[in-house]
């Protein structure tokens, strides 16, 4: 009986390490918001191309890759992010905005976590280039 106690406490242990559920108020200055790309790494992106993020309250992302429309779902965690489920809509455009915007869709895909204060907003990835930043779109 001892060993099935230690066995249940040690399950209900490891399930309780796991990610831990965001804390509304912690993201709550990232919804609503459009966030602008600012920069991806180090690979010089053109100002011209405007790439935008939404975070919706409904845990769900929208945003201008450059040239298509994307959306997705997200989860915040007390220690990270996981961007899902990315679509878009199938507008071609100049090779160079069609190459940022895959690397950029490519890096929000394996996006592992997040930062932000005021105006600037940073996701990390397991991408090649593992960072992008946004800052907030001016006019909000």
């Amino acid at each position: 009986m001892y060993k099935l106690i230690c066995f249940g406490l040690l399950i209900l242990l490891i399930n309780s390490c796991g990610k831990s559920k965001e804390d509304p108020e912690a993201f709550g200055n990232i919804r609503g918001v459009t966030w602008q790309l600012s920069d991806m790494g180090d690979k010089a992106i053109d100002n011209n191309i405007i790439t935008t993020l939404v975070f919706g309250d409904d845990n769900k992302i929208s945003g201008k890759g450059g040239c298509n429309n994307y959306f997705g779902t997200y989860d915040l965690y007390s220690n990270g992010i996981t961007i899902s489920d990315i679509g878009s809509t199938r507008k071609m455009c100049s090779e160079e905005i069609m190459e940022q915007e895959m690397t950029y869709l490519d890096i929000l895909g394996k996006a592992k976590s997040i930062k932000f204060n005021d105006y600037k907003l940073e996701i990390d990835s397991t991408a090649e280039i593992t960072s992008i930043k946004f800052i907030q779109e001016k006019n909000q």
